[in-house]
């Protein structure tokens, strides 16, 4: 009984969450460094899939902020909702509706594996924006920050903009009714047509973060927000503008970018974006068709490569 409560001490003082007995009974494990893949037993392929998948997810999110990681991480993925709950951390179970949740706090993510719309690419879409999630708040030492923040760089990192998304934004521009980034701190509104909404100015933000003067100011934001500055101070000191002031300049921008979208949604455009974007999705579907053959049950056809699910709310 002592040797058993010493072990637990010294886990705890690691920093490594402490998982539940029952979270390795019948279940596979693989591991790369600092990233851990649990999966149901015999599900060895799929583990690995997913290990790979993470780990280019990993190294595109670390470039986007500057080079920080999560350090220690796991990505258990559960067969149904039933054992994607069995896998939470206690008391703090995922919805119904959830494909994926973040737990930045225990360093761990819940991927559910059943049919959903979506498929193999939607899943791919979960697990990047879930990691975004956790290597966001860990980048930024768990900190509470704005919820479009947040939502906006996941979305960012996940590559979930759409031409619809760009057309509800442009819609709101015109008819002027964007909400304030103020508005958006704690949490989304409730109506899908205004949850669109604050998720589109939300990655657009982000996008204007990251592009308006490169990489480098948003990577020095993430910085000084890991060293513990306020947002607002960070933001003065990486962008030499107050968030207000970032906020009128962005508006200005999205308004100069509104006037075209009318001309973007025509037919013509659309056939034209389309040549443009297929070599780029390419790979990306190829990749999503490989994960499918091995989420397909025997004999089964994989899923087709449609839009992603609603969007979930990550748990802090």
């Amino acid at each position: 009984m002592r040797t058993t409560t010493r072990i637990l001490l010294l886990l705890s003082l690691s920093g490594l969450p402490l998982a539940a007995p029952a979270r390795a009974a019948g279940r596979g494990e693989l591991s790369r460094g600092e990233l851990r893949v649990t999966f149901p037993a015999g599900r060895e392929r799929l583990g690995q899939a997913f290990l790979e998948s993470a780990e280019r997810a990993l190294d595109h999110l670390r470039a986007e902020l500057g080079g920080a990681g999560p350090g220690p991480l796991e990505l258990a993925l559960a067969e149904d909702l039933a054992e994607m709950r069995r896998l939470a951390p206690p008391g703090r179970a995922p919805p119904s509706w959830a494909a994926g949740l973040a737990y930045p706090r225990e360093r761990l993510i819940l991927l559910r594996l059943e049919a959903r719309g979506g498929g193999a690419a939607a899943l791919e879409r979960t697990l990047t924006h879930e990691l975004a999630h956790v290597c966001l708040a860990r980048a930024t030492g768990l900190r509470p920050l704005p919820r479009w923040f947040h939502e906006g760089f996941a979305v960012y990192a996940a590559g979930e903009f759409s031409l619809a998304r760009a057309a509800t934004l442009a819609h709101a521009v015109l008819s002027g009714r964007l909400f304030s980034l103020e508005a958006l701190v704690d949490r989304f509104p409730d109506t899908p047509g205004d949850l669109e909404l604050a998720y589109a100015e939300s990655i657009d933000f982000v996008g204007y973060l990251l592009g308006s003067q490169g990489r480098p100011a948003f990577h020095r934001l993430v910085a000084l927000l890991g060293q513990g500055w306020e947002l607002g101070a960070a933001l003065e000191e990486a962008y030499d503008r107050s968030l207000a002031g970032l906020e009128r300049a962005w508006r200005a921008d999205l308004e100069r970018r509104a006037t075209w979208i009318p001309v973007l949604t025509g037919a013509g455009a659309l056939w034209a974006l389309g040549a443009v974007v297929l070599g780029a999705a390419f790979l990306r579907r190829r990749r999503a068709r490989r994960l499918a053959l091995l989420l397909a049950p025997a004999g089964g056809d994989p899923a087709d490569d449609e839009p992603p699910p609603p969007l979930t709310p990550w748990t802090p």
